[in-house]
């Protein structure tokens, strides 16, 4: 007689994806006026989201809510683009939610412009079973209009949680 728990493998599970296909910025939660949405230097696809350097000093955001609750090793995966310079007093901020604080993993800031960059972050362990969990990209580009920084193909992924 064996009293043996029955074996579970964790699959692998997109949890949001986002091409910014839509031509516009639906499903996310918009703060501001420096994002958008354009067909113009795209990664893949049609569109890509913008965020642009404008008069306003308030940061701008995108976020998203993905809840977590049955996933673990939780991994934000994005690519993004300086488009145009963006000085040491500007930030682009890729952020997540633990259901109390946002937790910063990456402050682009300082960067010439350059070629289409793929980033794949593994969060921490705050990050997984978390009904509260949400994503969300800050710019703060000051108020100059040539700071503009591109991104597209957002996907969060999570392993199942086996009982």
């Amino acid at each position: 007689m064996c009293f043996c728990e029955a074996q579970c493998t964790p699959v692998t599970e997109t949890l949001f994806s986002n091409g910014f296909e839509s031509g516009n910025l639906t499903g996310w939660t918009v703060n501001g006026d420096k994002w958008g949405v354009n067909s113009y230097g795209e990664h893949s696809g049609s569109y890509a989201a913008i965020a642009t350097g404008d008069t306003g000093t308030n940061d701008d955001t995108i976020k998203k809510a993905v809840s977590t609750a049955d996933y673990q090793n939780i991994v934000l995966g994005y690519w993004y683009q300086i488009a145009q310079d963006i000085e040491n007093e500007d930030h682009l901020y890729v952020e997540w939610f633990d259901g109390s604080n946002w937790n910063v993993v990456r402050n682009y800031t300082n960067i010439n412009a350059g070629n289409w960059i793929q980033e794949t972050i593994s969060l921490s362990t705050g990050a997984n079973q978390n009904a509260s969990f949400e994503i969300r990209f800050r710019a703060d580009l000051g108020n100059q209009t040539h700071d503009i920084v591109r991104l597209d193909d957002v996907l969060v992924t999570g392993n199942t949680v086996c009982p």
